[in-house]
Formats: C-alpha cells, sequence, structure tokens
C-alpha cells in the first residue's frame, strides 16, 4: 500500500485526508499483525470500514485507483490470516502487555510517555466473579465522583444570634457605671414647698472579655485532595465556638468557671408563683406567670428560651378530658406573645423568659482564623496544618436588670401553682 500514491489522484482535500489517516490506520494495524501484537479481527474490521467508506465518497476513475490501493492490502491480509492465523486471541494479557513493554523499551527508558493497547476482552473476569469496592458495593467497578462537601455531626443548633444584639468592643475590657439604693420618691407639692429628694449610690462595674476558641490538625494531603477542605473545616469549627458561645450564654458561671462570663441562667431571677394557683397548671401557666413576673420588675419580656421537647409537650397539650382539642392554638412563632427561641443548649425542663434589649454581647474579635505549619514541633517535617479559631467577647447586663430575666423549672411551677380543691 502506498500513501503516496494519493496525492497523484487530484482528490479533493476532504477526501484524500480521510483516506489518508484510514490507510494509515489499516497499514500500522497489519503490521501489528504480522508482529503479532494485533488481532486479526481488528484488521479485518478496519479494512471493511475503508472500503465502505471510499466507496461513498470516491466515484470514476479514483475510485480504480483508490481500489489498487486497497487490492494490496487485502493482499496483506491474505498473508497475515495464511501466516499467522488468530495469533494474538490466544495470549494472555500478560503475554501482551510483556511484548508492548519490548517494544517499546527504548522509549521506556528515555523517559518517555508511552501507552499500551491490548485486547480489553482478555482483561474480563471469568464466571459469576464480583468485586468488592469501598464499603460494600459489589459487582461493576463504580466510577467515584467526590461530592465537594464535608458531612459532619449536627449541632445543637443556635438561638442567640439575631435575639441578642452584639456590639463591637476596642478594649479587653467593658464598663458600666450602675445606680443602685435609691433613696427619697418624687412627690407633688405645692409651690411653697419643698422637692422629693432623691439619692443613689453609685458602683463601676467591669466586665472581663472572654475566648472561646478551638483547633484542628490535619495533614497537608488532606488539604490537596479534598475539594475546600480548609473551607469547611473553618465553618464547622467556627460553628463549634457559636454552639459554645450560645451555650455559655444561658449557663455560664463566672465563680465557678472565671474562664467564662456570667450567664442568663446564672443571673436571672428565680421564678416565683408571687402567690398565682390555678387549676391543673401546665407550661404555659408557668411562662404566663415569669411574664407577670418581669413586667412587675418593670421588664418588658419578649422571648423565652426553650428546650425543643418543652415545645413540644406545649404544641400537643389538650384540654378536657379524653378528647383531642389543642389547648393552645398554634402562633406564628410565638407563645404568649413571646418570640419563641428553641435551643437545646438550655436543659429540658428549663426555661427563661426574657427582655432581649436588656442583654448585649460586646465582641472584641469576631472568628480571629490562624492557620500554621508549626504549630508544634515536629509539624512541619510531618505536614501537618493547624487551623485555630478564636472569638473574644463579653456579656454585659445591669443588675438593675437581672429582674427582666426569669429563670424557671417548669415541674417546680406546676407544683407550686397547683390548686388543690
Amino acid at each position: 500500500m502506498n500513501v503516496e500514491k494519493l496525492k497523484e489522484l487530484k482528490l479533493d482535500e476532504a477526501t484524500e485526508k480521510f483516506a489518508t489517516m484510514l490507510f494509515n490506520d489499516v497499514e500500522t494495524i497489519v503490521a501489528d499483525g504480522k508482529k503479532g501484537l494485533a488481532p486479526i479481527s481488528e484488521v479485518e474490521v478496519k479494512f471493511n470500514e475503508l472500503q465502505k467508506q471510499l466507496n461513498e465518497k470516491v466515484g470514476g476513475t479514483n475510485l480504480v485507483e483508490l481500489q489498487k490501493q486497497l487490492d494490496g492490502v487485502l493482499l496483506d491480509l491474505k498473508e497475515l490470516k495464511t501466516t499467522k492465523p488468530l495469533v494474538n486471541e490466544t495470549k494472555s494479557f500478560g503475554e501482551q502487555l510483556k511484548e508492548k513493554v519490548l517494544e517499546r523499551k527504548d522509549a521506556i527508558k528515555a523517559g518517555a510517555a508511552v501507552s499500551f493497547e491490548v485486547d480489553p476482552g482478555l482483561m474480563t473476569k471469568a464466571g459469576a466473579v464480583t468485586m468488592t469496592i469501598g464499603d460494600g458495593v459489589t459487582g461493576d467497578v463504580p466510577r467515584k465522583v467526590k461530592l465537594p462537601d464535608i458531612f459532619a455531626p449536627a449541632g445543637k443548633g443556635l438561638w442567640a444570634s439575631g435575639l441578642i444584639q452584639e456590639i463591637p468592643t476596642t478594649g479587653n475590657s467593658v464598663s458600666i457605671t450602675e445606680l443602685y439604693d435609691e433613696q427619697g420618691v418624687p412627690v407633688f407639692h405645692d409651690e411653697t414647698s419643698a422637692s422629693g429628694q432623691m439619692s443613689w449610690l453609685w458602683r463601676e462595674k467591669n466586665f472581663k472579655v472572654k475566648d472561646v476558641s478551638a483547633y484542628t490538625k490535619f495533614s497537608k494531603n488532606m488539604l490537596d485532595d479534598i475539594d475546600n477542605f480548609i473551607a469547611q473545616v473553618q465553618m464547622l469549627l467556627m460553628r463549634r465556638l457559636a454552639e459554645k458561645m450560645d451555650a455559655t450564654m444561658i449557663t455560664g458561671n463566672e465563680t465557678t468557671n472565671p474562664e467564662q462570663f456570667n450567664g442568663l441562667a446564672t443571673i436571672a431571677t428565680a421564678w416565683a408563683a408571687g402567690g398565682k394557683k390555678t387549676y391543673k397548671p401546665t407550661e404555659k401557666d408557668a411562662i404566663e406567670v415569669a411574664i407577670g413576673q418581669a413586667r412587675s420588675n418593670t421588664g418588658y419580656p419578649n422571648a423565652i428560651v426553650i428546650n425543643p421537647t418543652d415545645l413540644t409537650n406545649l404544641l400537643i397539650a389538650k384540654a378536657g378530658l379524653n378528647n383531642a382539642i389543642l389547648q393552645y392554638p398554634a402562633f406564628d412563632g410565638t407563645i404568649s406573645g413571646l418570640q419563641v427561641v428553641v435551643s437545646n443548649n438550655i436543659t429540658a425542663g428549663k426555661f427563661i423568659v426574657l427582655d432581649s434589649e436588656r442583654v448585649k454581647l460586646h465582641v472584641r474579635t469576631p472568628y480571629e482564623i490562624t492557620i500554621s505549619n508549626s504549630a508544634d514541633s515536629g509539624d512541619f517535617a510531618k505536614r501537618l496544618m493547624t487551623i485555630n479559631v478564636t472569638k473574644r467577647a463579653a456579656l454585659v447586663v445591669s443588675a438593675n436588670d437581672y429582674g427582666s430575666i426569669i429563670y424557671g423549672d417548669f415541674s417546680t411551677a406546676k407544683t407550686a401553682l397547683t390548686l388543690n380543691t
């Protein structure tokens, strides 16, 4: 077969290019077949394809000349089938691969990129053999696609966001001035009498900015191989910090844990029945009494922090005996007019009714993020990375506003409210 002969036929450019490509393909396969490097069936397929497509594309005298070229290929093919019958069909995958490697050993030694093609049928497992991939996936080998998200354990949920106002601060402590021990009252009087004299004691109170932080270590390989790894770990750490901040804003106790600030349950006024009684009191009755208690202390409660279990108890409470009438209709996210904040950070059975306007979180550093590859001795050599996230803040509430925050226990409250008849 003489590919150069094609140029003498003065074919159009597209036909000449097509014919040249197929001639070269068949010539290569015939040569490989003679060396035992390609199955004869593949040569026959290529030959038939070439003849069919050329017949469709070319006509007239050009077809006669091209047919001569095809006849030359046909002779080579007949010779191949006579001298090397089915040479490759009997060779194993390993034998074919070995021949390919030996044929291209010079290129391999020179460091060139080399690719091999072997009969794919020889790689198929015989019988009903299955392959196990990963954690119990059987059958065909899957082509894995790595999803970008990291699926982290569920958190406890946040409650402070959107309820407690955050205010930036530039110091490491926040100071307020409180007036207390009020004496005297205003008086009505006629024009010849004196005004009512009043006086207060005053004090300065400091709230120290406290740190909450967490860090994690990971290998450089994880950073390289997992999409958005560092960003997702960073977000996970920030969420965990926010949850810890939320929990401390509820139950923090600076006396027993100086590294914390005092939370709402610590500084709150304890729930008290105030002599009130009712028939078969419920959780909602306890909340109503807490609202009245806060208002008596000149507060204007606007929210309740409650555990999910207790919220469910409120929503499914029935009125009367053996009937299915809901005692409390469903409101749009409120109970007794209060915004309902649901959090696992408050213990089941406990509740806080508060005026959130009296509480401020003064933030010194909102999520400071530090990344290092030498946080500890040996980290650099081990290619370990450390990411640390820190938030610094102080929870500020004046003692004058403690009466606007009521902390209670549903079981204790219902017992105290029970009317015995």
